[in-house]
C-alpha cells in the first residue's frame, strides 16, 4: 500500500492511534512477526510444504490419466502404506529396539561402576488394569549425580511385598548389581510396601547388609529440625523483605495492579489504564531476559510521565537496614 493511502487509511480508521509515537507502531509489528514465527514452529510449516507437494504431484498424475479422484483414497493411499510398511517397517522397528538397548545398556554400565545409589519404588494400576512397578534409581557417574527411569514391569503375580522384591531382585541379578550399594528405599507409603519384616523393605533389609537402622536417618528429628529451619528463615526474610506497600504494586505489575489504589495523578492513572490494556506491553513485560527497570524504561517514550515516576522508584539500591 503505498504512503498516501496508508496515512488516509491511519486518519480514517484509527483516529485513536494519531497521537502515538513510532515506537508503538514498531513494537506492533515486531509483536506480529514473532506470533508468525511462532506459528511456523509450532505448526510444522516445512513439512506441511513438503506434505502438500507430494499431494499436489499425486493429484496432477491422477488428472492426467483421466481417472476418478476417489482413486487416490481407494488404491493409492493403501497401496504406499503397503509399500512403506513392507520397505522401511522391518528397519525402523529394529532400529527402535537397538536404541532401546543401547540406552539400556549405557545405564546398567553406569549403575555399575556407582559407589552407591538409591531408588524409588512406585506401584500403580495402568487403563488396562494391569499392576505395574515402576523403579526410579539415582546414581554417580563421573562424579555427578544422574536419576533415570531403572524399567516399568508388570506385577503378573499379586501386589505383595515378597512379589514386588522378587521382581526387583530378579532385575538386580541379571544385570548384576549388588544389593550392598543401595543406600536407600523410597516408598509410596502402601502396605504392602511398606512393611518391616515380611514386606518389601523387610526383604531388602534382609538382603542388604549395609541397609541397616544406622543407614536409615532419624526421620522425626529430622522433620523437627527442618521445621526449625524454615520458620527461622521465614522470620529472617521478614526482617530483611519486609511487605510492600500497596501503593507500589503498579510498578512491580502493571498488567494487575488497580490505579484507583494509587498516588499517581489522574493523567499517570491513564497512562497506567492504557499500558495495562496494551498486549504488545505484556508480551515484552512477560519476555525473558528484561528486568522491570528495563521494561519502564522500554516505555518511556510513549508514556514519559508514568515511566519516570517508575524508574525513579526502581533506580536506587536495594538494602536490609
Amino acid at each position: 500500500m503505498k504512503p498516501s493511502f496508508l496515512k488516509h487509511h491511519l486518519e480514517s480508521k484509527h483516529t485513536n492511534l494519531l497521537n502515538k509515537e513510532l515506537e508503538y507502531f514498531e513494537r506492533l509489528l515486531e509483536d506480529l512477526k514473532n506470533r508468525k514465527n511462532n506459528i511456523k514452529h509450532f505448526s510444522g510449516a516445512e513439512q506441511n510444504a513438503n506434505a502438500l507437494k507430494a499431494f499436489c504431484k499425486v493429484s496432477h498424475l491422477i488428472a492426467k490419466s483421466g481417472k476418478n479422484h476417489t482413486v487416490c483414497e481407494n488404491l493409492i493411499l493403501p497401496v504406499a502404506v503397503d509399500i512403506f510398511s513392507c520397505m522401511l517397517g522391518e528397519k525402523i522397528s529394529r532400529r527402535i529396539n537397538d536404541m532401546a538397548c543401547d540406552t539400556k545398556e549405557q545405564l546398567v554400565r553406569r549403575i555399575r561402576v556407582s559407589p552407591c545409589f538409591g531408588i524409588q519404588l512406585d506401584e500403580n494400576t495402568n487403563v488396562a488394569g494391569l499392576a505395574r512397578l515402576i523403579v526410579f534409581l539415582r546414581g554417580i557417574f563421573q562424579d555427578e549425580v544422574f536419576e533415570d527411569l531403572l524399567f516399568c514391569k508388570t506385577l503378573k503375580t499379586s501386589t505383595k511385598g515378597g512379589d514386588i522384591f522378587k521382581l526387583l531382585d530378579s532385575f538386580f541379578s541379571e544385570n548384576h548389581f549388588e544389593w550392598k550399594y543401595c543406600m536407600s528405599v523410597c516408598i509410596n507409603g502402601a502396605k504392602a510396601m511398606s512393611g518391616h519384616i515380611t514386606e518389601l523393605v523387610g526383604f531388602i533389609k534382609t538382603v542388604s547388609a549395609e541397609y541397616n537402622k544406622k543407614n536409615l536417618p532419624n526421620f522425626t528429628e529430622l522433620k523437627t529440625q527442618m521445621a526449625q529451619h524454615l520458620n527461622a528463615l521465614k522470620i529472617r526474610i521478614r526482617e530483611c523483605f519486609p511487605p510492600s506497600e500497596k501503593q507500589y504494586d503498579w510498578i512491580r505489575d502493571p498488567f494487575d495492579a488497580d490505579a484507583m489504589d494509587t498516588n499517581l495523578t489522574t493523567f499517570e492513572k491513564e497512562q497506567l489504564l492504557e499500558v495495562s490494556c496494551d498486549p504488545t506491553m505484556k508480551n515484552k513485560y512477560l519476555s525473558s531476559g528484561i528486568t522491570l527497570l528495563d521494561f519502564w524504561i522500554c516505555i518511556g517514550k510513549e508514556q514519559k510521565e508514568l515511566s519516570s515516576t517508575a524508574v525513579k522508584f526502581l533506580v536506587g539500591f536495594s538494602t536490609t537496614y
